[in-house]
């Protein structure tokens, strides 16, 4: 661990906060001054460090982190150890985030790669191996060593210019099992490392390990790839990216569109200076920009139908039998999810799956009461529209029992429901959630989903599917 492990202290900037902060805290006492002209002006006792007791030092520590402020807690990790108190994990955590940058250690590592030799580069010199203390400071203690603790070191290793370092870290990490395996996030720093010092066969090597975690690349790290890729001008492995980024973005910000766009503008120049224009080479990319795409799909600026993002009837058949099987598990009661699986296999496919919740809170404000009618009025305008669909409507038992005894109209209008198929009460302790994501994806190409649930839940979270990302 002594490459990974040799690493930096960065300097902090101090805030009028961070100051103010400390005085609430009272790491300050003040005594006031005396009343009238001839009083003495206020006289301010300032505790050191070294004056705190052990749970005041851990209070001090854990503020440090708030306020970012790495100076304070570096001097509290010193003074502990100097008089042999016993930092927790948590606190220990606190020293780590703030020693690899914090949010903005992206900045340091970009920032660093601007030194050609690891001597010249300060972060190195003022980090002062502090990440090898504190990484013998918890071995001592017997703390855990997790994934969170290794993209630390993996971040420290990187701001202080050791690419290689950062990669060694977090190939350790990888070797660790269970909930504590690495990430993404574990590799980041070493695929950033590479990408800012220009070096694209080591990013893409970094790639590679990630790919084989089967943890997928983020927009962030592409666009990092590409950024590398145009810097440098080694297009060998473009074609590679873009094709992954195909498969796995869906959607990109700005300014990923303008890496892409000097992507493209690079490859262009080099066909030029290649003798694009006299035929020996042709032209393969040309950038547009403020093209308009219209409802079909065809580009104003290619004049070309662009293709449709979506799951192949296969992929779809996948992801469907995957959210079962995770519902299934979820949703044990009784076999409830089991009985909707068999049900909608009977009934279904269906195009048009209306998320009866979702839509029935639709334009009320917090604390609104449920109304039916809304997802009615709905269903309606779906029937009118595509008579040729096939709509199907999921509510909760709860509320749709409250409907049906409101009065004898609405009990028709539900028998009518269910005499066509077009509606499923799930039952009671079941999360309604997974029954319409199931009956969407189930319904293959053309299963359309009506809701505004962003899909963000945590059950949602536990699909880390790709294709689930694609849909």
């Amino acid at each position: 661990m002594d490459t990974s492990l040799g690493a930096t202290k960065r300097p902090h900037a101090s805030t009028p906060e961070s100051t103010a902060a400390y005085e609430e805290q009272g790491n300050e006492k003040k005594r006031p001054c005396t009343e009238g002209g001839g009083g003495k002006k206020e006289e301010t006792k300032v505790l050191r460090a070294e004056d705190f007791d052990e749970e005041t030092l851990k209070k001090e520590l854990n503020l440090a982190g708030k306020v970012g402020d790495l100076e304070k807690a570096l001097e509290l990790f010193d003074v502990s150890k100097k008089k042999g108190y016993q930092l927790n994990q948590k606190s220990c955590q606190v020293i780590l985030h703030l020693l690899s940058g914090g949010e903005q250690w992206m900045e340091l590592v970009e920032s660093s790669a601007n030194f050609c030799e690891l001597s010249e580069n300060p972060y190195k010199k003022s980090l002062c191996n502090r990440d090898k203390e504190l990484y013998d400071y918890m071995k001592s203690a017997g703390h855990e060593l997790n994934e969170f603790f290794y993209t630390g070191l993996a971040r420290v290793a990187a701001i202080c210019g050791d690419s290689e370092g950062a990669l060694n870290i977090a190939q350790s990490a990888a070797k660790i099992k269970g909930k504590n395996k690495a990430r993404l996030r574990t590799f980041a720093p070493a695929l950033f490392a590479f990408c800012y010092s220009n070096n694209v066969k080591r990013a893409m090597e970094v790639e590679n390990e990630i790919r084989r975690l089967e943890v997928q690349l983020t927009e962030n790290e592409y666009r990092g790839i590409i950024d590398a890729i145009v810097r440098s001008k080694d297009t060998k492995y473009g074609s590679y990216v873009l094709e992954c980024m195909l498969r796995e973005i869906t959607w990109i910000h700005h300014s990923t569109a303008n890496s892409l766009a000097r992507y493209f503008e690079t490859y262009h120049e080099r066909a030029l200076e290649a003798g694009g224009e006299t035929g020996e080479t042709p032209l393969k990319y040309k950038v547009s920009r403020d093209c308009i795409v219209d409802t079909t799909g065809l580009c104003c600026g290619c004049d070309k139908k662009l293709q449709l993002l979506d799951l192949k009837q296969g992929e779809m058949k996948t992801l469907a039998e995957k959210i079962g099987l995770l519902a299934g598990k979820r949703e044990s009661r009784n076999d409830a999810f089991g009985n909707f699986r068999r049900w909608v296999d009977r009934h279904g496919p269906f195009d048009i799956i209306i998320d009866a919740a979702n839509v029935g809170f639709f334009g009320q404000a917090k604390g609104g009461v449920f109304t039916f009618m809304q997802v009615m009025e709905l269903h309606r305008e779906v029937k009118m529209k595509w008579p040729n669909s096939k709509p199907l409507i999921i509510l909760h038992a709860k509320r749709y029992q409250h409907f049906v005894r409101t009065s004898r109209r609405n009990e028709e209008i539900m028998q009518e429901l269910k005499k066509n198929h077009e509606i499923f009460a799930t039952p009671p302790g079941s999360n309604d959630d997974w029954y319409w994501i199931y009956a969407a994806v189930h319904g293959g190409v053309n299963g359309l989903l009506v809701t505004n649930d962003e899909l963000r839940d945590h059950i949602f979270q536990t699909l880390e599917s790709k294709n689930f990302n694609r849909w």
